[in-house]
């Protein structure tokens, strides 16, 4: 399985997660390159602090960033703390508001760490995954983790929300 995901340290990683029929067994790690400012430079230091990645259909990426809280878009990618659970929640974004929230997956506290970065797809059995990754923020006392969540078959994920204009 190919993987793309962003670090606190304006870089953005691809690779692939070796599996042993359900289970990661490994990472590869096959490129690692700093995030672009709008200039095509490297984000600034105090700029750096991504946190989500998303892909839309046309193979644009969506990045969102924590410190100076912005959303930037790239065409291509050239131009453990105990404490923390983890919920995984799904709405409805209806003319109303938000409704129908759905809990897919919970957590007890301290069972993983900071599980920031989240991609939901499908697999070729058409079942619905849930893959996160966790990141060390920089301290000694954290770790980088991946953790995969395989939904029930009779739970579906609904598209929700429509791609940025």
């Amino acid at each position: 399985t190919r993987f793309l995901a962003v670090t606190d340290r304006g870089r953005i990683a691809s690779g692939r997660l070796a599996r042993d029929a359900e289970r990661i067994t490994g990472v590869t790690l096959e490129g690692l390159a700093p995030l672009l400012d709008t200039q095509g430079a490297p984000v600034r230091r105090f700029d750096v602090d991504a946190e989500a990645l998303t892909v839309d259909a046309d193979g644009t990426l969506y990045v969102s960033f924590e410190a100076n809280h912005r959303v930037w878009a790239y065409d291509d990618l050239t131009t453990r703390a105990r404490g923390f659970s983890t919920r995984v929640r799904s709405f409805a974004m209806t003319p109303g508001g938000v409704t129908d929230e759905q809990v897919h997956v919970e957590s007890r506290l301290g069972t993983h760490d900071n599980l920031e970065g989240i991609s939901v797809w499908q697999d070729a059995a058409g079942r619905i995954r849930i893959t996160t990754i966790s990141d060390d923020n920089l301290n000694f006392f954290q770790r980088t983790e991946w953790v995969e969540f395989t939904l029930p078959p009779r739970e579906v994920l609904r598209p929700r929300l429509r791609p940025p204009v």
